[in-house]
């Protein structure tokens, strides 16, 4: 069944006096305000996963738990955990479920393409997660999951959970006793827990736009805390020039600060979509700091050493940054996910999910956007003039956001190392004598 919001309707009919309703009428009226409602939830809120919904293995019980939760999904489906009573009601009001069994999934009835489908258009192994209730009615083969890899070939430390909102027209001719066209066409909507491989997920992500934004949080953890070495002279290093050489430049390549400095930017930048600053960055530091074991060491060994701690400052700011940084979606794909939410890997083994859906805010829930003004004004600057980086690094200074403080301090990095002179005939810019921030100084110490 295609996704709700492939179509909107716009309009519906107001009801007459002795007005003949035919089904078109009634049905407009219903996909109009479903539309209206969808639309709402994914561009005022967002999609993706609000709250909870964390999968758990109990490995004493050989059971798998989903905490409640809340998601959206990108065709506006409101996702929760629902739990039938004895009079087959459905509630939410409780704190997690629990599922015991599993079985082959078949998905031939709401036929979701492209995401649960491969080549020749064949269904990728799937498997859905039954509770002990629903075991006990289930009429297909199913198995305990302690028997999970010897019914699926593959182990629970490599399966992602998704939650999956089976969707299709009931068959007409499943009505009985009154005619189909007196109870209409029932649209089936059955939440489902799935279980998949890793490698199957990845190949459902491959048709998701939207889980492949990045992830700031994850790319924090992911960066290395730099610390720069500090140089404690001794007497006898000032008898001699090249005594003090020598001990500056080890303390500048002490426990491999610079290497460090290099695969910190790579990771930060490469995370960031910022190939052309991440170029700059690292031939400059390659070409400023490559005097490791020279005999003949640079004359202006004392600027460089201050050159890389504030590089490394800078680069600390940065990451720091990460943390505070939120992005928003005036227009979420709508296609991303339209009728599932992944919940991630069982087994998480970073500090961050791989396989798991974020929430991808509207900007109404960021605040931004919500003036009538625009502070930043177009780049006079001569087109042949502008700086290679400048389409990565989109520079508006009159925001003071968490993402524009970050812009200006990689911007400062690459300026930095772009305009640092071997040759220091002057000095054109002074450091600020203020403790602090490095965002806080007015400029530092350049060598131009």
């Amino acid at each position: 069944m295609s996704a709700k919001l492939s179509t909107i309707t716009t309009q519906y009919r107001r009801f007459t006096k002795n007005q003949v309703l035919t089904e078109g009428n009634l049905n407009e009226v219903v996909d109009f305000f479903d539309d209206q409602d969808r639309l709402s939830r994914i561009y005022l809120s967002g999609v993706g996963i609000v709250c909870g919904l964390y999968p758990a293995y109990n490995e004493t019980q050989k059971t798998i738990s989903i905490t409640q939760g809340t998601g959206i999904t990108t065709d506006g489906d409101l996702f929760k955990l629902y739990q039938a009573d004895v009079l087959g009601n459905k509630k939410i009001d409780f704190d997690s479920k629990t599922y015991t069994h599993c079985k082959v999934y078949d998905n031939t009835k709401a036929a979701y393409k492209p995401f649960f489908y491969g080549g020749a258009n064949q269904q990728l192994p799937l498997f859905e997660l039954l509770t002990e209730e629903q075991q006990k009615k289930e009429k297909d083969p199913n198995f305990a999951l302690a028997q999970f890899k010897a019914n699926t070939s593959f182990e629970l430390k490599d399966a992602v959970i998704l939650l999956y909102l089976e969707s299709y027209e009931k068959e007409s001719d499943l009505c009985v006793s009154l005619s189909c066209d007196n109870q209409g066409l029932e649209i089936v909507g059955n939440y489902k827990v799935l279980i998949v491989s890793k490698d199957v997920a990845a190949k459902i992500m491959n048709y998701d736009s939207m889980i492949g934004k990045i992830n700031y949080g994850n790319l924090y953890h992911t960066l290395p805390d730099l610390k720069s070495n500090r140089i404690v002279l001794k007497k006898e290093d000032f008898v001699h020039l090249e005594a003090l050489k020598q001990t500056f430049t080890k303390g500048i390549f002490k426990n491999n600060v610079v290497k460090n400095l290099q695969d910190g930017y790579n990771k930060l930048l490469t995370g960031l979509n910022m190939p052309i600053v991440l170029d700059v960055i690292q031939k400059k530091i390659t070409e400023l700091f490559n005097f490791d074991g020279d005999p003949i060491l640079p004359s202006d060994f004392q600027y460089r050493y201050g050159l890389l701690n504030d590089l490394v400052d800078t680069y600390n700011e940065t990451r720091a940054l990460l943390l505070n940084l939120e992005d928003s979606y005036c227009y979420p794909d709508i296609n991303a996910f339209p009728k599932h939410l992944m919940l991630g890997e069982l087994f998480k083994s970073e500090p961050c999910f791989e396989f798991r859906h974020a929430f991808y805010k509207s900007p109404l829930l960021t605040g931004e956007s919500l003036t009538p003004c625009n502070d930043c004004l177009a780049d006079d600057t001569d087109s042949e003039e502008k700086d290679i980086t400048s389409d990565e690094l989109k520079i508006c200074y009159g925001e003071d956001t968490a993402r524009q403080r970050m812009y200006s301090l990689i911007l400062r990095s690459a300026e930095l190392l772009e305009n640092y002179n071997t040759a220091y005939d002057f000095i054109k810019i002074t450091p600020s004598l203020q403790l602090g921030k490095l965002g806080k100084k007015p400029f530092l110490f350049t060598m131009m």
